[in-house]
């Protein structure tokens, strides 16, 4: 029961860092030089399959089962460096117009 918790516990959080990060990026939108960023997720239950299994001869595959589904982790909130829209400032208008 309890574990069942825990696991919808951290996809809330995950999903809250996702939704804070959306926010800020619209909040931001035009911001000159703002570059937007982007959450990177992970299967938490992956990363625990893979550290059990050296282990999983010692205990049996039974405990290795126990262990899986833990979750979703955050790997990363990285900054996407995409060029942004090309805009003409009024002098350089300007200097085209004469």
């Amino acid at each position: 029961m309890f574990d069942a918790l825990y696991i919808s516990a951290t996809g809330m959080q995950a999903q809250q860092l996702n939704v804070d990060t959306i926010a800020n990026n619209l909040a931001n939108v035009n911001t000159t030089g703002y570059k937007r960023a982007k959450v990177g997720f992970s299967d938490l239950m992956v990363q625990e399959a893979s550290r059990l299994a050296p282990a999983a001869e010692d205990i049996g595959l039974l405990g290795a089962e126990r262990r899986l589904g833990a979750g979703v982790g955050i790997t990363a909130v990285s900054k996407l460096f995409d060029m942004g829209d090309l805009k003409t400032s009024r002098s350089r208008a300007k200097a085209f117009s004469r």
